[in-house]
C-alpha cells in the first residue's frame, strides 16, 4: 500500500482496457493488466499511481473521441486507417496472436486453413478468423463455437472438436493454470504485437509510457510477472499470417 502522504502527490493516471479475458483479467481487480498497472506505479518512483478502468470496447471507442486515454494491450490496425496519424504509439509490449490447437495425441498437424478442411473446428463466439470463414461459409469446414477460451481447451479435450483457434495469450495462461501443457499441440495462426496506444497532450506522462515500454521486456522483474501466466518475452510466435481481425 501507498503511503498516504504519497498517494495525495502522485497523479493519478487510468489505464482504459476492453480486454476481458485471461491472462489480461483472471478475476476481480487481479490479472495480467492489473499487474501492468502496478508496475507502472512502481517505476515511476513516485510520479505517477495507475489504475485501472474495464469498458466494452463501444464505450472506449466513444470515449476516445472525447478525452484523453491510455490503452495497453492494443495495435494501431484495429483502430483504423489512420490511427498511427491521430496517436502515439509504444514499442511492442508483448507479441501475441491467435493459434491452431488441438489435442497433442492426434496424428494430423495444423498449420494453415487448408488444412481445416473436413475437420470440425472449435471456435469463439464472435471471433473472426482470418482465411477460415470463407472455408467454413463454403461448407468445406465445420465450425462450432464456446463462449469462451476456457470452453474452447475444455470441448478439445472431450474431444468435441478435433481443433480449435484460439488466442496465444488465453491458451498459454488456460494450459498452465490448469497443468494441461503436455495436452495440447499448437501452430501459429496468425500474430501481431500488442503496445501503447498514448492519447495526451502531458508530454511527460507520455516520455514515461514509451521509455518504460522500451525497457520493460529486458526488465527481470517483468519477465518473471509473466511468467506467472505462462507467457515469454522471447518471441513465442515466430511465424505466421498477419492480421487485423482479432483483438
Amino acid at each position: 500500500m501507498l503511503p498516504s502522504t504519497w498517494a495525495a502527490e502522485v497523479e493519478q493516471v487510468t489505464l482504459y482496457t476492453y480486454h476481458q479475458a485471461p491472462p489480461f483479467i483472471t478475476g476481480n481487480d487481479v490479472g495480467l493488466t492489473y499487474d501492468l498497472a502496478n508496475y507502472l506505479s512502481q517505476n515511476s518512483n513516485g510520479a505517477y499511481l495507475f489504475n485501472v478502468e474495464v469498458l466494452p470496447r463501444k464505450r472506449l471507442d466513444f470515449l476516445l473521441n472525447k478525452t484523453d486515454m491510455i490503452i495497453p494491450w492494443v495495435t494501431p490496425v484495429w483502430f483504423g486507417p489512420k490511427s498511427t496519424e491521430k496517436y502515439q504509439w509504444s514499442k511492442p509490449i508483448m507479441e501475441d496472436g491467435s493459434i491452431y490447437i488441438w489435442k497433442h495425441e492426434g496424428v494430423t498437424t495444423f498449420s494453415q486453413p487448408e488444412h481445416l478442411k473436413g475437420f470440425h473446428l472449435g471456435g469463439i463466439q464472435g471471433y473472426r478468423y482470418i482465411n477460415v470463414d470463407k472455408l467454413v461459409k463454403s461448407g468445406e469446414i465445420k465450425r462450432s463455437d464456446t463462449g469462451s477460451e476456457q470452453q474452447l481447451l475444455e470441448m478439445l479435450l472431450l474431444k468435441r472438436f478435433d481443433v480449435g483457434i484460439s488466442p496465444y495469450s488465453a491458451s498459454a495462461y488456460i494450459m498452465k493454470n490448469n497443468s494441461w501443457e503436455d495436452n495440447f499441440s499448437y501452430a501459429v495462426h496468425h500474430n501481431f504485437n500488442r503496445q501503447f496506444l498514448i492519447k495526451t497532450t502531458n508530454t511527460e506522462l507520455s516520455n514515461y509510457i514509451r521509455k518504460t515500454s522500451q525497457d520493460m521486456l529486458a526488465d527481470k522483474d517483468w519477465v518473471q510477472t509473466i511468467r506467472t501466466y505462462g507467457l515469454s518475452t522471447i518471441s513465442p510466435l515466430n511465424s505466421g499470417y498477419s492480421s487485423s481481425e482479432s483483438e
